[in-house]
């Protein structure tokens, strides 16, 4: 359903999915898109949005709790929240954790994320403000690991000219070793 929004009546199944959720979704006024990452991607908790439909978003996204918002340069086609934020209303896409794996602690920061939009939007008392630092997607590096694990980013030092990246806890024996990029690569 990723990519078939915002369906078709007489389309394909999934198409005709996409559209019979789509006009429910036409009444709201804040949608929350949750993903979890794909297969053997351990996606860090993040908003994703087109970097010119940033500024649409921008008090939903200052209201969830996520520490990063993933800005691409150009929009993806025929997604859930392209096509609402086309229709003014105001949608963004949470991806964190990994396709078919469930982890206590993904499902607990999607349950705050949730608790938190639900806030922003009325739905619970006290809204919360919370701190998120955007990044330009095209500027992400892919760093590969050596074995399957964790990989825990350095928010501290972000935006700051460090070669240390993060920490890296591998699988199964929870070894930890620290992630860090050739000096020249950021001189």
């Amino acid at each position: 359903m990723n990519r078939c929004w915002p369906g078709k009546k007489d389309g394909v199944i999934t198409e005709k999915m996409c559209y019979s959720i789509f006009k429910i979704l036409n009444r709201c006024g804040c949608v929350l898109d949750l993903h979890n990452g794909n297969d053997n991607i351990l996606d860090t908790p993040q908003a994703r949005i087109y970097e010119r439909r940033y500024s649409d978003v921008q008090d939903v996204i200052a209201h969830l709790d996520v520490p990063f918002i993933l800005l691409r340069k150009e929009p993806l086609e025929n997604t859930l929240v392209g096509c609402l934020l086309d229709r003014n209303i105001k949608a963004i896409t949470v991806e964190l954790g990994e396709g078919k794996r469930i982890t206590y602690k993904y499902i607990n920061k999607g349950l705050k994320i949730i608790e938190s939009f639900l806030r922003h939007t009325g739905n619970l008392s006290k809204p919360h403000t919370f701190k998120s630092i955007p990044i330009d997607y095209d500027k992400m590096r892919i760093v590969k690991a050596e074995n399957s694990g964790l990989f825990i980013p350095n928010i501290q030092q972000l935006g700051k000219k460090t070669n240390y990246l993060g920490n890296l806890i591998s699988f199964p024996d929870f070894s930890e070793k620290k992630s860090v990029l050739p000096l020249k690569d950021i001189y």
